[in-house]
C-alpha cells in the first residue's frame, strides 16, 4: 500500500471508498474499501482484468459516480460534485462528428465561455502537443483511431485542468500505434506535469508510463498492492531491455496470477 505523504503533495486522497449497485433481486459489491493516495504530478497506473472495478473507481475519482460509502479530497476538497480541474480521456474517443479536430477540442472552452480567441490559442497549444495541428480543420471522420485519440487528449489538456484521469484511452489501437501514443504521452506529461491517473489491464503499458503501478484484485475490486515504478525518466523504448523493466511485469503479473487463473477458467 502507498506510503502517506506529506499533505501538500497529495493531488488525491481517497478513504474507504467503496461502491454497491443496488438491483431488485441483489447489491453487487463493485468496490469494497480502497483507501490510497495519489501525489500531485505523478503519473499512476490502476491494472487489472476486465470487470474488476478499474474504471468504476477511476469515474468515482473524477466525480462522474458516487461512491457508497467512503470520501474523496481532490487537491485538498472534498470530492462533492465533478471538479473543474480534472480532464477526461475515454477508451472512445466520442468526438462530434459534425465539428473539426479544432472545433472538438474547442468545446470545453466554449462550454465554460472562455474568450473566442483565447480559446483558439489554448486550443493551437494542445493540438501542438499532441502533433495535429495541421490537422485543424478536417472531421473525425477523416482521421486514424490513434489521430482521433490524440484529439479527444488535446481536448481534455486545452483547458489545462491540473488532473487527468484516463480510461484505457489506446485500449482499442494496434501494438505499434499504442507504443507511439504511450511515447507522446510521457513527452506531454514532461512538459505539462499533471497528476495523471491511468487505466489499463496491460502490464508492460503501465510499467512503461508509471511512478507507481495500483495492482487490482476482485471480486468485489480492491487495491491489493501499490508498486513502485523505479526507472530512470526520461524514458524511451530502450527502457524496455532495462532487466529490472521485466522484474516490475514479474512482480505485478505474479500479484495477478490468481485473477488470471480464475479468468481462464
Amino acid at each position: 500500500m502507498a506510503n502517506e505523504t506529506n499533505h501538500s503533495q497529495v493531488a488525491i486522497k481517497v478513504a474507504g471508498v467503496e461502491k454497491v449497485y443496488r438491483t431488485k433481486s441483489r447489491d453487487i459489491h463493485a468496490l469494497a474499501s480502497c483507501t490510497f493516495e495519489v501525489r500531485k504530478t505523478e503519473f499512476l497506473s490502476l491494472v487489472g482484468p476486465s470487470g474488476c472495478g478499474k474504471t468504476t473507481l477511476l469515474n468515482i475519482l473524477g466525480g462522474l459516480l458516487p461512491p457508497s460509502r467512503g470520501e474523496i479530497w481532490v487537491e485538498g476538497r472534498k470530492l462533492t460534485e465533478v471538479p473543474d480541474n480534472i480532464g477526461y480521456v475515454f477508451q472512445d474517443p466520442v468526438l462530434l462528428p459534425w465539428r473539426t479536430v479544432i472545433r472538438n477540442v474547442r468545446l470545453p472552452l466554449d462550454v465554460r465561455g472562455v474568450n473566442g480567441k483565447q480559446a483558439e490559442e489554448k486550443a493551437r497549444q494542445a493540438l501542438d502537443m499532441v502533433g495535429l495541428w495541421d490537422f485543424r480543420n478536417q472531421y473525425p471522420h477523416e482521421l486514424s483511431g490513434g489521430m482521433k485519440q490524440r484529439v479527444a487528449i488535446a481536448r481534455a489538456l486545452g483547458y489545462e485542468p491540473s488532473i487527468l484521469m484516463m480510461d484505457e484511452p489506446f485500449g482499442a489501437l494496434d501494438a505499434l500505434t499504442r507504443e507511439k501514443l504511450n511515447l507522446r504521452l510521457l513527452k506531454i506529461w514532461s512538459k505539462t506535469q499533471k497528476t495523471v491517473v491511468f487505466v489499463t489491464h496491460n502490464i508492460s503499458e503501465a510499467v512503461f508510463l508509471s511512478d507507481r503501478v495500483a495492482v487490482f484484485q476482485g471480486h468485489p475490486g480492491t487495491i491489493k498492492t501499490i508498486v513502485e515504478i523505479d526507472l530512470p525518466r526520461p524514458r524511451g523504448a530502450s527502457v524496455m531491455d532495462d532487466p529490472r523493466f521485466a522484474q516490475y511485469i514479474s512482480v505485478i503479473r505474479k500479484d495477478l496470477g490468481h485473477l488470471e487463473e480464475e479468468e481462464e477458467i
